[in-house]
């Protein structure tokens, strides 16, 4: 690998001039960003915000920070992010060098957050950069609401949980699962978020067994999962406290996450 950065560039999003001038200027003014997130807008509707970097939930759902909301430049006076999304983003090489690349295995959905939240718990900081646009076609690849992406959002979520969050958050997430699940209940019935979409028009019964599958290929996935969680054990530099520092200044609501297209 060459040079001091790299850029990512999803194939189905759009680069706009200022995009990497913008995203290497956020990285050269520190060095201890490890990442810089773009201000990521809709392709089709360019006043509606994708992502200006991600959020979390302490389950290790994650979603876009600013998603759906029209761009008034809400978010152009932050300076961080938690992570960028997979759309367009900006990685120092040396961040890479140390904790390694996008894990394969993820396949689809998640990858972003397991690379991003690696770089974190190093010690690396991610900058926003809200001058640096890029242009996305939401989920184009899977569909906004497949089963396809509904599998490995779930089942990632589940490896990244278990990859890089400290123990005492893993034994409490499956409380904040359950109020996810009840509240995606919730918007089933009515008409509200993701789930519901599915759910008209897959049937409910198909969601639920689609949820049981993608817990039963997180298991299965499990002693890699945890191989390589010991594998960082050494690059970790952000203890349990500064962890959920982190995971409040970023945090997303279980409404957000379950209600929310």
């Amino acid at each position: 690998m060459r040079g001091r950065y790299v850029l990512l560039l999803n194939n189905d999003a759009e680069a706009s001039a200022s995009l990497a001038r913008e995203l290497v200027a956020a990285a050269e003014a520190d060095p201890r960003v490890g990442m810089v997130a773009a201000k990521v807008l809709d392709h089709r509707r360019r006043d509606l915000i994708d992502t200006t970097g991600h959020l979390l939930y302490p389950d290790g759902l994650n979603r876009g920070r600013g998603r759906l909301e029209v761009d008034r430049g809400q978010y152009d006076a932050c300076s961080t992010a938690l992570f960028p999304g997979g759309a367009a983003g900006l990685y120092r090489r040396a961040m890479l060098d140390e904790i390694g690349l996008f894990d394969e295995s993820f396949f689809l959905y998640g990858d972003d957050a397991d690379l991003g939240l690696r770089g974190r718990i190093a010690g690396w900081g991610c900058a926003f950069a809200p001058r640096a646009v890029a242009y996305h076609h939401y989920s184009r690849t899977s569909g906004a609401y497949s089963s396809l992406k509904a599998f490995y959002v779930e089942r990632n979520r589940v490896w990244v949980l278990l990859k890089v969050f400290p123990w005492s958050l893993v034994l409490l997430s499956p409380a904040y699962t359950l109020a996810r699940l009840a509240l995606a209940a919730v918007g089933v019935v009515s008409g509200r978020g993701a789930a519901s979409r599915l759910a008209r028009d897959r049937g409910v019964a198909h969601l639920a067994v689609l949820t049981v599958k993608a817990y039963a290929a997180a298991l299965r996935g499990l002693p890699r999962v945890l191989a390589e969680r010991a594998r960082l054990r050494p690059l970790r530099r952000l203890d349990t406290a500064g962890f959920l520092r982190m995971l409040d200044e970023f945090r997303l609501s279980a409404g957000e996450a379950a209600l929310k297209d």
